[in-house]
Protein backbone atom coordinates (compact mmCIF):
# COMPACT_ATOMS: atom_id res chain seq x y z
CA UNK A 1 0.00 0.00 0.00
CA UNK A 2 1.14 3.52 -0.69
CA UNK A 3 1.23 6.07 2.12
CA UNK A 4 -1.88 7.98 1.02
CA UNK A 5 -3.94 4.76 1.10
CA UNK A 6 -2.58 3.81 4.52
CA UNK A 7 -3.31 7.24 5.95
CA UNK A 8 -6.79 7.45 4.39
CA UNK A 9 -7.82 4.02 5.70
CA UNK A 10 -6.49 4.70 9.20
CA UNK A 11 -8.29 8.05 9.29
CA UNK A 12 -11.56 6.37 8.28
CA UNK A 13 -11.19 3.86 11.10
CA UNK A 14 -10.35 6.68 13.51
CA UNK A 15 -13.50 8.56 12.48
CA UNK A 16 -15.71 5.46 12.74
CA UNK A 17 -16.43 5.12 9.01
CA UNK A 18 -17.83 1.58 8.58
CA UNK A 19 -17.56 2.00 4.80
CA UNK A 20 -13.78 1.72 4.85
CA UNK A 21 -12.54 -0.69 2.19
CA UNK A 22 -12.45 -4.23 3.58
CA UNK A 23 -9.38 -5.10 1.52
CA UNK A 24 -7.50 -2.15 3.00
CA UNK A 25 -8.54 -3.25 6.50
CA UNK A 26 -7.15 -6.75 5.93
CA UNK A 27 -3.87 -5.34 4.63
CA UNK A 28 -3.54 -2.95 7.56
CA UNK A 29 -4.21 -5.79 9.99
CA UNK A 30 -1.50 -7.84 8.26
CA UNK A 31 0.88 -4.89 8.63
CA UNK A 32 0.09 -4.63 12.35
CA UNK A 33 -1.52 -1.18 12.01
CA UNK A 34 -5.00 -2.43 12.98
CA UNK A 35 -6.02 -4.96 15.63
CA UNK A 36 -9.17 -7.05 15.78
CA UNK A 37 -10.67 -6.90 19.27
CA UNK A 38 -13.39 -8.71 21.11
CA UNK A 39 -16.24 -6.86 22.82
CA UNK A 40 -15.78 -7.21 26.54
CA UNK A 41 -15.83 -4.90 29.52
CA UNK A 42 -12.89 -4.72 31.94
CA UNK A 43 -13.38 -5.51 35.59
CA UNK A 44 -12.83 -2.17 37.33
CA UNK A 45 -12.19 -3.95 40.63
CA UNK A 46 -9.32 -5.90 39.03
CA UNK A 47 -7.76 -2.70 37.68
CA UNK A 48 -8.02 -1.04 41.09
CA UNK A 49 -6.44 -4.04 42.80
CA UNK A 50 -3.56 -4.12 40.31
CA UNK A 51 -2.96 -0.40 40.77
CA UNK A 52 -2.75 -0.84 44.53
CA UNK A 53 -0.25 -3.68 44.09
CA UNK A 54 1.78 -1.51 41.70
CA UNK A 55 1.82 1.37 44.19
CA UNK A 56 2.91 -0.94 47.02
CA UNK A 57 5.71 -2.43 44.92
CA UNK A 58 6.88 1.04 43.89
CA UNK A 59 6.95 2.24 47.48
CA UNK A 60 8.88 -0.81 48.66
CA UNK A 61 11.45 -0.35 45.91
CA UNK A 62 11.88 3.32 46.83
CA UNK A 63 12.38 2.35 50.47
CA UNK A 64 15.05 -0.19 49.52
CA UNK A 65 16.93 2.30 47.33
CA UNK A 66 16.52 5.21 49.78
CA UNK A 67 15.85 3.97 53.35
CA UNK A 68 15.23 7.51 54.55
CA UNK A 69 12.33 8.06 52.17
CA UNK A 70 9.41 6.89 54.37
CA UNK A 71 8.15 3.98 56.45
CA UNK A 72 6.75 1.05 54.52
CA UNK A 73 2.95 0.90 54.22
CA UNK A 74 1.01 -1.97 55.70
CA UNK A 75 -0.25 -4.89 53.61
CA UNK A 76 2.71 -5.32 51.28
CA UNK A 77 2.13 -7.54 48.28
CA UNK A 78 4.88 -10.01 49.22
CA UNK A 79 6.75 -10.17 52.52
CA UNK A 80 10.47 -9.85 52.22
CA UNK A 81 12.31 -13.06 53.14
CA UNK A 82 15.31 -12.73 55.41
CA UNK A 83 17.56 -14.67 53.05
CA UNK A 84 16.87 -12.39 50.07
CA UNK A 85 19.57 -9.93 49.22
CA UNK A 86 18.67 -6.32 48.63
CA UNK A 87 19.72 -6.49 44.98
CA UNK A 88 17.64 -9.59 44.29
CA UNK A 89 14.61 -8.00 45.92
CA UNK A 90 14.96 -4.84 43.80
CA UNK A 91 15.27 -6.97 40.64
CA UNK A 92 12.17 -8.91 41.66
CA UNK A 93 10.21 -5.69 42.25
CA UNK A 94 11.30 -4.31 38.86
CA UNK A 95 10.05 -7.46 37.14
CA UNK A 96 6.81 -7.41 39.10
CA UNK A 97 6.24 -3.76 38.26
CA UNK A 98 6.60 -4.43 34.53
CA UNK A 99 4.19 -7.35 34.80
CA UNK A 100 1.59 -5.29 36.68
CA UNK A 101 1.79 -2.42 34.20
CA UNK A 102 1.28 -4.84 31.31
CA UNK A 103 -1.79 -6.42 32.92
CA UNK A 104 -3.30 -2.98 33.62
CA UNK A 105 -2.79 -1.95 29.96
CA UNK A 106 -4.40 -5.19 28.77
CA UNK A 107 -7.49 -4.59 30.91
CA UNK A 108 -7.69 -0.95 29.81
CA UNK A 109 -7.59 -2.05 26.16
CA UNK A 110 -10.68 -4.16 26.74
CA UNK A 111 -12.57 -1.01 27.63
CA UNK A 112 -11.41 0.65 24.42
CA UNK A 113 -12.89 -2.24 22.43
CA UNK A 114 -16.36 -0.89 23.08
CA UNK A 115 -15.40 2.15 20.99
CA UNK A 116 -13.75 0.11 18.22
CA UNK A 117 -15.10 0.29 14.66
CA UNK A 118 -17.76 -2.34 13.93
CA UNK A 119 -17.36 -3.74 10.41
CA UNK A 120 -19.98 -5.57 8.33
CA UNK A 121 -20.01 -9.15 9.56
CA UNK A 122 -19.58 -8.25 13.23
CA UNK A 123 -15.81 -7.88 13.47
CA UNK A 124 -14.41 -4.95 15.44
CA UNK A 125 -11.08 -3.27 14.72
CA UNK A 126 -9.09 -0.52 16.39
CA UNK A 127 -5.88 1.29 15.53
CA UNK A 128 -2.80 -0.26 17.13
CA UNK A 129 0.06 1.71 18.68
CA UNK A 130 2.04 1.08 15.48
CA UNK A 131 -0.91 2.41 13.47
CA UNK A 132 -1.03 5.62 15.48
CA UNK A 133 2.70 6.06 15.02
CA UNK A 134 2.22 5.60 11.27
CA UNK A 135 -0.50 8.26 11.20
CA UNK A 136 1.69 10.65 13.17
CA UNK A 137 4.68 10.11 10.86
CA UNK A 138 2.75 10.30 7.59
CA UNK A 139 0.57 13.34 8.37
CA UNK A 140 3.26 16.06 8.26
CA UNK A 141 4.91 14.40 5.25
CA UNK A 142 1.82 13.43 3.26
CA UNK A 143 2.39 15.96 0.47
CA UNK A 144 5.82 14.46 -0.24
CA UNK A 145 5.22 10.73 0.35
CA UNK A 146 1.59 10.28 -0.81
CA UNK A 147 2.60 8.02 -3.70
CA UNK A 148 5.45 6.26 -1.88
CA UNK A 149 5.09 2.64 -0.80
CA UNK A 150 4.64 2.49 2.96
CA UNK A 151 7.53 0.02 3.33
CA UNK A 152 9.86 2.48 1.58
CA UNK A 153 8.58 5.28 3.83
CA UNK A 154 9.33 3.16 6.89
CA UNK A 155 12.87 2.73 5.57
CA UNK A 156 13.24 6.51 5.22
CA UNK A 157 12.04 7.13 8.75
CA UNK A 158 14.32 4.41 10.11
CA UNK A 159 17.31 5.98 8.32
CA UNK A 160 16.43 9.42 9.66
CA UNK A 161 16.04 8.21 13.23
CA UNK A 162 19.21 6.12 12.98
CA UNK A 163 21.14 9.15 11.74
CA UNK A 164 19.93 11.30 14.63
CA UNK A 165 20.49 8.52 17.18
CA UNK A 166 24.04 7.93 15.94
CA UNK A 167 24.97 11.58 16.37
CA UNK A 168 23.18 11.80 19.72
CA UNK A 169 25.08 8.82 21.11
CA UNK A 170 28.39 10.19 19.84
CA UNK A 171 27.66 13.64 21.30
CA UNK A 172 26.91 12.00 24.66
CA UNK A 173 30.27 10.20 24.63
CA UNK A 174 32.14 13.38 23.72
CA UNK A 175 30.41 15.37 26.46
CA UNK A 176 31.26 12.74 29.07
CA UNK A 177 34.96 13.19 28.28
CA UNK A 178 34.97 16.96 27.68
CA UNK A 179 32.91 18.13 30.64
CA UNK A 180 35.50 17.22 33.33
CA UNK A 181 38.25 18.95 31.31
CA UNK A 182 36.47 22.32 31.29
CA UNK A 183 34.89 22.67 34.71
CA UNK A 184 35.16 26.46 34.51
CA UNK A 185 32.92 26.55 31.41
CA UNK A 186 29.16 26.35 31.75
CA UNK A 187 28.20 22.92 30.45
CA UNK A 188 25.29 24.30 28.42
CA UNK A 189 27.89 25.59 25.90
CA UNK A 190 29.70 22.26 25.80
CA UNK A 191 26.41 20.42 25.25
CA UNK A 192 25.81 22.55 22.17
CA UNK A 193 29.38 22.07 20.92
CA UNK A 194 29.32 18.27 21.03
CA UNK A 195 26.18 18.22 18.86
CA UNK A 196 28.20 19.95 16.14
CA UNK A 197 31.36 17.92 16.75
CA UNK A 198 29.38 14.68 16.44
CA UNK A 199 29.32 15.31 12.67
CA UNK A 200 33.01 14.51 12.32
CA UNK A 201 34.06 10.99 11.17
CA UNK A 202 37.31 11.19 13.18
CA UNK A 203 37.94 9.06 16.30
CA UNK A 204 36.59 10.52 19.53
CA UNK A 205 40.06 11.03 21.03
CA UNK A 206 41.20 13.04 17.99
CA UNK A 207 38.15 15.29 18.23
CA UNK A 208 38.64 15.85 21.96
CA UNK A 209 42.36 16.61 21.52
CA UNK A 210 41.72 19.11 18.71
CA UNK A 211 38.86 20.84 20.54
CA UNK A 212 40.87 21.05 23.78
CA UNK A 213 43.85 22.55 21.98
CA UNK A 214 41.65 25.13 20.25
CA UNK A 215 40.00 26.06 23.56
CA UNK A 216 43.48 26.63 25.04
CA UNK A 217 44.54 28.74 22.05
CA UNK A 218 41.45 30.94 22.26
CA UNK A 219 41.57 31.50 26.03
CA UNK A 220 43.60 34.75 26.05
CA UNK A 221 41.69 36.31 23.17
CA UNK A 222 37.94 35.58 23.36
CA UNK A 223 35.30 36.02 26.03
CA UNK A 224 34.50 32.78 27.86
CA UNK A 225 31.08 32.23 26.24
CA UNK A 226 32.57 32.62 22.74
CA UNK A 227 35.59 30.34 23.15
CA UNK A 228 33.46 27.20 22.87
CA UNK A 229 31.79 28.01 19.55
CA UNK A 230 35.10 29.28 18.14
CA UNK A 231 36.88 26.07 19.19
CA UNK A 232 33.99 23.99 17.81
CA UNK A 233 34.16 25.78 14.46
CA UNK A 234 37.94 25.58 14.20
CA UNK A 235 37.91 21.87 15.09
CA UNK A 236 35.29 21.15 12.44
CA UNK A 237 37.34 23.00 9.82
CA UNK A 238 40.73 21.48 10.66
CA UNK A 239 39.59 17.87 11.09
CA UNK A 240 37.51 18.01 7.91
CA UNK A 241 40.62 18.80 5.88
CA UNK A 242 40.34 22.58 5.81
CA UNK A 243 43.22 25.03 6.06
CA UNK A 244 45.13 25.43 9.33
CA UNK A 245 43.72 28.13 11.60
CA UNK A 246 46.11 30.99 12.41
CA UNK A 247 44.92 32.27 15.80
CA UNK A 248 46.91 35.49 15.63
CA UNK A 249 45.39 36.32 12.26
CA UNK A 250 41.94 35.53 13.70
CA UNK A 251 42.58 37.91 16.60
CA UNK A 252 43.72 40.58 14.13
CA UNK A 253 40.47 40.08 12.22
CA UNK A 254 38.50 40.52 15.46
CA UNK A 255 40.35 43.73 16.30
CA UNK A 256 39.77 45.04 12.78
CA UNK A 257 36.04 44.40 13.06
CA UNK A 258 35.91 46.23 16.40
CA UNK A 259 37.37 49.23 14.57
CA UNK A 260 34.65 49.24 11.90
CA UNK A 261 31.51 51.39 12.31
CA UNK A 262 29.30 48.30 12.59
CA UNK A 263 31.47 46.71 15.31
CA UNK A 264 32.53 49.67 17.36
CA UNK A 265 29.52 49.65 19.66
CA UNK A 266 28.97 45.92 19.88
CA UNK A 267 27.90 44.98 23.43
CA UNK A 268 27.06 41.28 22.96
CA UNK A 269 30.55 40.10 21.88
CA UNK A 270 29.08 39.15 18.50
CA UNK A 271 32.19 40.61 16.84
CA UNK A 272 34.15 37.59 18.06
CA UNK A 273 31.64 35.24 16.44
CA UNK A 274 31.66 37.31 13.24
CA UNK A 275 35.45 37.13 13.11
CA UNK A 276 35.29 33.35 13.50
CA UNK A 277 32.69 33.12 10.72
CA UNK A 278 34.82 35.15 8.33
CA UNK A 279 38.13 33.54 9.21
CA UNK A 280 37.02 29.91 9.08
CA UNK A 281 34.66 30.11 6.10
CA UNK A 282 35.37 33.15 3.89
CA UNK A 283 38.96 32.09 3.25
CA UNK A 284 41.18 34.57 1.45
CA UNK A 285 38.13 36.66 0.51
CA UNK A 286 37.42 37.74 4.10
CA UNK A 287 38.88 41.22 3.51
CA UNK A 288 36.65 41.61 0.47
CA UNK A 289 33.61 40.53 2.48
CA UNK A 290 34.41 43.06 5.21
CA UNK A 291 34.47 45.77 2.55
CA UNK A 292 31.01 44.72 1.35
CA UNK A 293 29.78 44.72 4.95
CA UNK A 294 30.98 48.31 5.37
CA UNK A 295 29.17 49.36 2.21
CA UNK A 296 25.94 47.60 3.23
CA UNK A 297 25.94 48.95 6.78
CA UNK A 298 24.37 52.29 5.89
CA UNK A 299 21.73 50.72 3.62
CA UNK A 300 20.14 48.02 5.78
CA UNK A 301 17.87 48.70 8.73
CA UNK A 302 18.80 47.55 12.25
CA UNK A 303 21.32 44.94 11.09
CA UNK A 304 23.75 43.52 13.63
CA UNK A 305 27.21 42.32 12.68
CA UNK A 306 26.21 38.67 12.14
CA UNK A 307 23.48 39.61 9.62
CA UNK A 308 26.01 41.85 7.87
CA UNK A 309 28.39 38.90 7.49
CA UNK A 310 25.64 36.89 5.78
CA UNK A 311 24.70 39.76 3.48
CA UNK A 312 28.36 40.47 2.73
CA UNK A 313 28.87 36.84 1.72
CA UNK A 314 25.88 37.14 -0.62
CA UNK A 315 27.41 40.15 -2.36
CA UNK A 316 30.80 38.42 -2.52
CA UNK A 317 29.11 35.56 -4.37
CA UNK A 318 27.99 37.93 -7.14
CA UNK A 319 24.61 39.30 -6.08
CA UNK A 320 24.12 43.02 -6.62
CA UNK A 321 24.28 45.00 -3.35
CA UNK A 322 21.05 46.84 -4.22
CA UNK A 323 19.19 43.56 -4.74
CA UNK A 324 20.54 42.10 -1.47
CA UNK A 325 19.46 45.22 0.47
CA UNK A 326 16.01 45.24 -1.14
CA UNK A 327 15.41 41.56 -0.39
CA UNK A 328 16.64 41.97 3.19
CA UNK A 329 14.41 44.98 3.87
CA UNK A 330 11.40 43.21 2.31
CA UNK A 331 11.86 40.22 4.61
CA UNK A 332 12.34 42.51 7.59
CA UNK A 333 8.90 43.98 6.85
CA UNK A 334 7.41 40.48 6.66
CA UNK A 335 8.87 39.62 10.05
CA UNK A 336 7.50 42.80 11.60
CA UNK A 337 4.04 42.16 10.15
CA UNK A 338 3.60 38.73 11.75
CA UNK A 339 5.53 39.19 14.99
CA UNK A 340 3.79 39.04 18.34
CA UNK A 341 5.26 40.42 21.55
CA UNK A 342 8.67 41.91 22.01
CA UNK A 343 11.67 40.62 20.10
CA UNK A 344 15.29 41.65 19.80
CA UNK A 345 16.44 43.73 16.85
CA UNK A 346 19.42 41.42 16.30
CA UNK A 347 17.14 38.37 16.13
CA UNK A 348 14.89 40.05 13.56
CA UNK A 349 17.89 41.16 11.51
CA UNK A 350 19.46 37.69 11.62
CA UNK A 351 16.21 36.11 10.45
CA UNK A 352 15.83 38.60 7.59
CA UNK A 353 19.45 38.06 6.47
CA UNK A 354 19.05 34.27 6.42
CA UNK A 355 15.84 34.54 4.39
CA UNK A 356 17.53 37.00 2.01
CA UNK A 357 20.35 34.48 1.46
CA UNK A 358 17.88 31.79 0.36
CA UNK A 359 17.51 30.92 -3.28
CA UNK A 360 13.74 30.43 -3.01
CA UNK A 361 11.39 33.09 -4.35
CA UNK A 362 10.11 35.81 -2.06
CA UNK A 363 6.43 34.79 -1.91
CA UNK A 364 7.23 31.16 -1.11
CA UNK A 365 9.59 32.07 1.69
CA UNK A 366 7.22 34.70 3.06
CA UNK A 367 4.44 32.14 3.44
CA UNK A 368 6.77 29.51 4.89
CA UNK A 369 8.10 31.97 7.46
CA UNK A 370 4.59 32.99 8.50
CA UNK A 371 3.60 29.36 9.06
CA UNK A 372 6.79 28.66 11.03
CA UNK A 373 6.38 31.83 13.09
CA UNK A 374 2.79 30.94 13.98
CA UNK A 375 3.94 27.50 15.17
CA UNK A 376 6.71 29.05 17.27
CA UNK A 377 4.14 31.34 18.92
CA UNK A 378 2.23 28.22 19.97
CA UNK A 379 5.27 26.49 21.43
CA UNK A 380 7.10 29.35 23.14
CA UNK A 381 6.23 32.51 25.04
CA UNK A 382 8.98 34.62 23.47
CA UNK A 383 9.59 35.36 19.81
CA UNK A 384 12.07 33.16 17.97
CA UNK A 385 12.39 34.86 14.58
CA UNK A 386 15.75 33.32 13.68
CA UNK A 387 14.52 29.83 14.55
CA UNK A 388 11.45 30.43 12.35
CA UNK A 389 13.72 31.53 9.50
CA UNK A 390 15.88 28.40 9.89
CA UNK A 391 12.75 26.26 9.66
CA UNK A 392 11.53 28.25 6.63
CA UNK A 393 14.69 27.65 4.58
CA UNK A 394 14.65 23.89 5.05
CA UNK A 395 13.76 22.15 1.80
CA UNK A 396 10.73 20.21 3.05
CA UNK A 397 7.35 21.45 4.21
CA UNK A 398 7.32 23.37 7.49
CA UNK A 399 5.24 20.67 9.20
CA UNK A 400 7.78 18.01 8.26
CA UNK A 401 10.68 20.12 9.51
CA UNK A 402 8.93 20.67 12.84
CA UNK A 403 8.37 16.92 13.18
CA UNK A 404 12.02 16.24 12.32
CA UNK A 405 12.99 18.66 15.09
CA UNK A 406 10.67 16.74 17.41
CA UNK A 407 12.49 13.50 16.58
CA UNK A 408 15.91 15.14 16.96
CA UNK A 409 14.92 16.81 20.24
CA UNK A 410 13.79 13.43 21.54
CA UNK A 411 17.26 12.06 20.75
CA UNK A 412 18.84 15.06 22.51
CA UNK A 413 16.77 14.36 25.63
CA UNK A 414 17.46 10.61 25.62
CA UNK A 415 21.17 11.30 25.22
CA UNK A 416 21.05 13.58 28.30
CA UNK A 417 22.29 16.59 26.34
CA UNK A 418 19.65 19.05 27.50
CA UNK A 419 18.13 20.37 30.71
CA UNK A 420 15.29 22.63 29.57
CA UNK A 421 12.57 22.93 26.97
CA UNK A 422 14.09 25.76 24.94
CA UNK A 423 17.58 24.24 25.10
CA UNK A 424 16.15 20.92 23.97
CA UNK A 425 14.46 22.59 21.00
CA UNK A 426 17.59 24.59 20.20
CA UNK A 427 19.83 21.51 20.03
CA UNK A 428 17.18 19.54 18.09
CA UNK A 429 17.04 22.38 15.56
CA UNK A 430 20.85 22.47 15.39
CA UNK A 431 20.99 18.74 14.72
CA UNK A 432 18.38 18.89 11.94
CA UNK A 433 19.77 22.02 10.31
CA UNK A 434 23.37 20.84 10.51
CA UNK A 435 22.51 17.47 9.00
CA UNK A 436 20.92 19.27 6.05
CA UNK A 437 23.48 22.02 5.58
CA UNK A 438 26.03 19.87 3.74
CA UNK A 439 28.69 22.34 4.85
CA UNK A 440 31.75 22.06 2.65
CA UNK A 441 34.91 23.69 3.95
CA UNK A 442 36.87 25.57 1.30
CA UNK A 443 39.49 23.20 -0.01
CA UNK A 444 38.17 20.21 1.92
CA UNK A 445 37.86 16.85 0.22
CA UNK A 446 34.96 15.50 2.24
CA UNK A 447 31.81 16.72 3.92
CA UNK A 448 31.82 17.20 7.68
CA UNK A 449 28.23 16.03 7.90
CA UNK A 450 28.00 12.59 9.49
CA UNK A 451 24.86 10.68 8.50
CA UNK A 452 24.06 7.01 7.96
CA UNK A 453 22.36 7.90 4.66
CA UNK A 454 22.64 10.79 2.23
CA UNK A 455 20.80 13.91 3.47
CA UNK A 456 18.96 14.08 0.13
CA UNK A 457 17.50 10.63 0.81
CA UNK A 458 16.45 11.82 4.25
CA UNK A 459 14.88 14.95 2.74
CA UNK A 460 17.07 17.25 4.82
CA UNK A 461 17.96 19.68 2.03
CA UNK A 462 18.18 23.45 2.38
CA UNK A 463 16.84 26.29 0.25
CA UNK A 464 20.07 28.19 0.88
CA UNK A 465 22.86 27.63 -1.67
CA UNK A 466 25.91 25.86 -0.29
CA UNK A 467 28.09 28.20 -2.34
CA UNK A 468 27.21 31.07 0.01
CA UNK A 469 29.38 29.38 2.64
CA UNK A 470 27.35 30.63 5.61
CA UNK A 471 28.58 28.84 8.78
CA UNK A 472 25.28 27.61 10.14
CA UNK A 473 26.63 26.49 13.48
CA UNK A 474 27.83 29.95 14.44
CA UNK A 475 24.61 31.50 13.16
CA UNK A 476 22.66 29.08 15.34
CA UNK A 477 24.86 29.83 18.34
CA UNK A 478 24.36 33.58 18.02
CA UNK A 479 20.66 33.54 17.16
CA UNK A 480 19.11 30.52 18.90
CA UNK A 481 21.54 28.99 21.40
CA UNK A 482 22.05 32.39 23.05
CA UNK A 483 18.29 32.55 23.69
CA UNK A 484 18.36 29.09 25.26
CA UNK A 485 21.24 30.18 27.51
CA UNK A 486 19.27 33.21 28.71
CA UNK A 487 16.23 31.03 29.31
CA UNK A 488 18.39 28.63 31.35
CA UNK A 489 20.11 31.33 33.39
CA UNK A 490 16.92 33.14 34.31
CA UNK A 491 14.97 30.02 35.17
CA UNK A 492 13.61 30.28 38.76
CA UNK A 493 15.55 27.20 39.94
CA UNK A 494 18.88 28.25 38.42
CA UNK A 495 21.72 28.75 40.91
CA UNK A 496 21.62 32.51 40.22
CA UNK A 497 18.29 32.51 42.09
CA UNK A 498 18.78 29.62 44.50
CA UNK A 499 21.92 31.17 45.98
CA UNK A 500 20.94 34.83 45.59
Amino acid sequence: MICSQVYDALMRVEQGDAGVDSGAVKKLMGMGLLNEVGLSSPNEADILRLREELLAASRERTQLVDPGFSVLPQGLMVKRRNDESKEKRIAFLDSKTRELRGRILELAAQGAAANALALPGGARVQISFAGREAMHNIAPRLGRVAGLEYAAFQGQMASLEKSFASRGERARRLLKKLSPKFKGTEEIHLRSAVVGLSALPNPDDDIIASFSENMKRMEPHFHKENRVVAAESMTLVSLAGGPAQDVQALVAMKDALYGMPFGRYDTSNSVEKAATMLWTYAGERRGEVVGYMDGLNSSVKAAGIIPLVILGLEVAEGDAPEEVVRRYNDFLSVIDSCAKGEGSLDDRSSAAALLAASEADFETLKERFRVASALMDQFFLSRLDSASAMVAVMGQEVAETIDNIRLASSVIMRSKLSLSGLENFSLGLKLVFHAGALIQVAGATSSIVRTEAAPEALNLTLLVPVRVGVPWLIFHDNAVHARAVRDYRFHPVHSHYVYG
